[in-house]
């Protein structure tokens, strides 16, 4: 099904709560120790979409269709690209910050309305895929512009999974692209 894998380090105390496959896509969800799916703080998202990297529109596009929507959202959503670019073997990346400030309770299921949710989505898109790393804080609302983790601070949240490298073999070290590395 996919033929790239993404290696990066799982901090803290998350562990596994959800994991969801099919033949085009996979996803899977951590929570700190003692969180559950329903009922987080934080969460990390992977998500993977196998032919997904051959749609015909931009990395960019891309990035608006899955993350630049209002659903779930009781005040106007943001999503806005920190970084982009493209590694040595090709694969473009996109790092964006996203989220509301006030999520409605019909949003989707646990969903406390007026609480903020943010999440720091790292896209890496080659011919074939889209892998996508998400790091998400859900707490008290916000206004726009109050996000709690600003866009200078984006890169450092994303530098705690240490190295994420998106590789074309099941082995980390072998054949792979770095999109960060905080060693």
């Amino acid at each position: 099904m996919f033929d790239r894998t993404l290696s990066f380090w799982l901090f803290g105390t998350f562990e596994p709560v959800y994991e969801a496959q099919n033949e085009r896509q996979k996803i899977l969800e951590f929570v700190p120790e003692g969180a559950t799916v329903e009922n987080w703080a934080q969460m990390i998202t992977l998500s993977a979409f196998s032919g997904a990297g051959a749609a015909p529109l931009s990395t960019a596009e891309m990035q608006a269709r899955f993350f630049n929507s209002s659903q779930g959202c009781q005040t106007t959503n943001f999503s806005r690209v920190i970084d982009s670019g493209r590694m040595a073997d090709g694969t473009e990346y996109n790092l964006s910050s996203n989220g509301c400030g006030s999520t409605a309770v019909s949003g989707y299921p646990g969903a406390v309305s007026g609480r903020g949710e943010q999440f720091l989505a790292l896209l890496l898109r080659d011919a074939q895929n889209v892998v996508v790393l998400q790091y998400a804080e859900l707490g008290e609302g916000f206004a726009p512009g109050g996000e709690p983790i600003s866009d200078d601070a984006a890169k450092v949240v994303m530098s705690r999974f240490r190295s994420i490298a998106f590789c074309r073999t099941q082995a980390a070290g072998g054949d792979c692209s770095i999109a960060f590395d905080a060693r």
